[in-house]
């Protein structure tokens, strides 16, 4: 079965390859995402170690926008650091109008997708634009300057506080983080409940949920009590993440 993984792995970097050189990738991007959902799953399922958080952080993110368009059809969404993925894809073909800021440049994206080439804390939007916004394991990164983003101690609450601002009253701001027993920075954050809770203020919880990952590979959901319990890695290997889908209050 690890063989099957190394073959797809290897099928999807060549399909990857092939619709980069013939100028055709953004329009495949949503079946690049799900060859790339089904290799995580069959990781872990299969006990590869390495899996990475996004086989949770993702479908949370999905299944929590997919419950809010049974209200409204056509939402307006903004996803936050996109350069290395293929989720914005994924929104685009259920039919959502979507947006898309990275600090780097970007040239994968669907030709419907509106990209802008900005800064997190110092976004281009006026305020109370957008339905929902994600940031799919973001928030951590900012400050640090590994993707050449501004070097800001509190990047994260600055960034936060820019995407409050431009969300509608009663949006929704999905998030990922990674979770530790304590605050430590490496080239990102780990977020300790303290921290974490200084992050949120100012919206109301609608979804908060912990996942620790088992033997390197095996991501299951936990409590925040045992969540508290892993050390934060000085190499920056995250083994808790916490999901949130959290309201703007009015």
């Amino acid at each position: 079965m690890k063989i099957l993984v190394r073959v797809i792995d290897n099928l999807l970097g060549l399909i990857k390859g092939c619709l980069l050189r013939l100028g055709i990738l953004q329009y495949f991007g949503s079946m690049v995402f799900t060859f790339q959902m089904v290799k995580l799953r069959l990781m872990m399922q299969m006990g590869v170690r390495g899996v990475s958080a996004r086989v949770i952080e993702y479908p949370f993110a999905l299944n929590c926008i997919d419950r809010l368009s049974e209200r409204k059809r056509r939402l307006v969404i903004l996803d936050i650091g996109c350069c290395d993925s293929f989720f914005p894809h994924a929104l685009v073909k259920r039919g959502y109008d979507v947006y898309c800021v990275d600090i780097r440049q970007c040239t994968h994206l669907h030709k419907s997708i509106k990209f802008y080439k900005a800064d997190v804390m110092r976004l281009p939007f006026p305020n109370g634009f957008f339905d929902v916004i994600t940031a799919i394991s973001v928030l951590e990164h900012i400050g640090f300057g590994a993707y050449g983003d501004p070097i800001c101690e509190d990047g994260d609450m600055r960034a936060i506080s820019e995407l409050k601002r431009v969300l509608k009253d009663k949006g929704r701001l999905i998030i990922t983080l990674p979770f530790a027993k304590y605050q430590m920075n490496t080239w990102f954050r780990f977020y300790d409940i303290d921290r974490l809770n200084r992050l949120i203020n100012g919206f109301e919880i609608l979804q908060k949920k912990y996942y620790v990952r088992i033997n390197g590979y095996k991501w299951i959901e936990t409590t925040e009590e045992k969540a508290k319990e892993i050390e934060p890695s000085p190499k920056g290997v995250t083994d808790a993440i916490v999901c949130l889908e959290l309201s703007k209050l009015s």
